[in-house]
């Protein structure tokens, strides 16, 4: 993903909790790692800075009002859909990632990957000297593959990924592309060694791409809609990304549709949050991200927000406590949407004692590219729907999950 490579100032570290989720060693939130709220909160601020940073770029560029759903529309391409099923790696109860197959070289090889709107560019490990147990890609097996002298590095709040840009054959859910440009990364920061997974797919607008001047896989693909869909561990359910076209046995009733506010992440305006039926505090725009595990909003909003909830108090890391016990119900409510709501089981980020759970809404002051106050709006929201990233007509669609 994307991280500025401006210092962060650490925030304080997060109140001790009984028991607290316990660590662990991939250490980038795009990894989504079960790690304090102080760490999670610093590694989010770093993503996007350095997106936001990229973004600016792509203003002064002329690149960002155009959108591929534009060209799909020229094109006047028919959808069609093909379902990647993804794994979700978790530990206590705390889901950790979601990752699934993106196909690769020829002959084609499998490469596990975190699938992520929060980021626009692909990334695998080739070559590299220090990524101890995470697969690799086999460069020299692919008779497609093809090098270059261009540097790659994403920095992020922990750690970093370095490398050069390289190209070759890409297939993602049946959509196809022959020279797609990514990252091969040679060297990774320790955080990112012994993984199950092998780098990312990001999904998100051109406008935050790192790698310049090169199509995203999205436009490479002229995907039309991707789907989401994920749930807690222990569910038994199957998760999917769907790439194409949207399946109706993932959700009941119909879409409720949100037009896409900025071109950069999946950003899209919200009136406000609900909680019992009533909307609270202030608006804000929202980032939908499917590469972070909480809720991170404005701090006035989120104060606003646990206000509303009987007996919740500040933890002063920018979380809040509040009784297992609570009933009502909560969600945001979305331009043209209505309320989207979240299930309490999702409300609540872990258990600190027999009555007491730590919520998953955070209090943290983002904002977009235009110094606009922005909410990331993560997989613990995400899970309560099926959600569809509809590139096309530039707009994300919530569905109650079937």
């Amino acid at each position: 993903m994307l991280f500025s490579t401006a210092l962060l100032t650490l925030l304080a570290a997060s109140a001790s909790a009984v028991p607290a989720p316990a660590p662990f060693t991939v250490a980038s939130l795009h990894r989504r790692q079960d790690a304090p709220i102080a760490q999670q909160i610093a590694e989010t601020k770093a993503k996007y800075a350095q997106s936001n940073q990229l973004a600016l770029l792509s203003i002064a560029e002329g690149l960002l009002p155009k959108t591929i759903g534009d060209v799909l529309s020229q094109l006047g391409l028919k959808q069609r859909r093909a379902a990647v099923t993804l794994t979700d790696n978790a530990s206590g109860g705390v889901d950790i990632d979601y990752y699934g197959a993106t196909l690769m070289g020829t002959p084609t090889q499998t490469m596990q990957q975190d699938f992520d709107t929060g980021s626009s560019d692909l990334w695998v490990p080739v070559s590299c000297s220090n990524c101890g147990s995470t697969p690799q890609y086999k460069a020299s097996s692919s008779s497609t593959y093809k090098p270059s002298n261009t540097p790659f590095q994403i920095q992020y709040g922990s750690g970093d990924v370095n490398g050069t840009v390289s190209f070759d054959t890409v297939t993602l859910g049946g959509y196809k592309t022959s020279s797609q440009a990514f990252g091969a990364a040679s060297s990774v920061s320790s955080q990112f060694a012994n993984s199950p997974s092998s780098g990312l797919t990001g999904l998100a607008w051109p406008a935050i791409a790192s790698i310049r001047n090169q199509p995203t896989l999205t436009q490479s693909l002229k995907v039309p809609v991707y789907g989401y869909s994920i749930h807690r561990s222990g569910s038994g359910r199957t998760n999917y990304l769907d790439v194409g076209a949207l399946v109706s046995s993932r959700y009941t009733g119909s879409f409720q549709y949100t037009a896409v506010a900025s071109k950069t992440y999946w950003q899209v305006s919200a009136n406000g949050f609900n909680v019992n039926g009533n909307t609270v505090g202030p608006s804000f725009y929202a980032a939908i991200d499917t590469g972070t595990t909480l809720l991170y909003a404005p701090s006035n909003a989120v104060s606003a927000f646990w206000a509303a909830v009987p007996g919740s108090s500040s933890n002063g890391d920018g979380s809040y406590s509040y009784p297992c016990s609570f009933s009502g119900t909560v969600g945001i409510s979305f331009a043209n949407t209505g309320v989207i709501k979240m299930s309490n089981a999702n409300l609540a980020y872990y258990q600190s004692s027999s009555t007491t759970c730590v919520g998953s809404v955070i209090a943290q002051d983002f904002s977009d590219a235009y110094g606009n106050p922005l909410a990331i709006v993560g997989d613990v929201f995400i899970k309560s729907s099926y959600v569809a990233f509809d590139v096309t007509n530039a707009r994300v669609g919530f569905a109650t999950a079937a």
